[in-house]
């Protein structure tokens, strides 16, 4: 196995996924605070919880693809793209969110 798989899919999760969670972190922390007051700690866990939620829902899929890539047993694993039709194929396009319930439970408390 090489040391560096899945690193494309991961860089290309970890782009979407801190997009996602600062604009939604900022948006929502804005929209709880009141104008001139700083944001009080149960505001900043909101927004923290609400990002959290907000990230996994674009970028699963891709986390699913690189852990399917990094779990690949052949010696040069499928591409992304590949990878993703192979999904597609066999399990349809629920296969790509195969565990989401349990990363939604977790993207709260983390």
């Amino acid at each position: 196995p090489n040391l560096y798989r899945g690193f494309k899919q991961t860089l290309l999760r970890e782009t979407f996924s801190y997009a996602c969670y600062f604009g939604s972190y900022e948006a929502t922390l804005r929209s709880i605070t009141p104008e001139g007051k700083q944001p009080s700690t149960w505001s900043i866990l909101l927004a923290g919880s609400v990002s959290g939620l907000v990230v996994w829902g674009p970028v699963y899929p891709i986390d699913v693809v690189k852990t399917r890539i990094q779990a690949c047993k052949k010696e040069t694993p499928d591409t992304t793209w590949r990878c993703t039709q192979q999904i597609i194929a066999s399990e349809g396009v629920k296969g790509l969110f195969r565990g989401f319930s349990a990363a939604m439970l977790r993207a709260v408390p983390v």
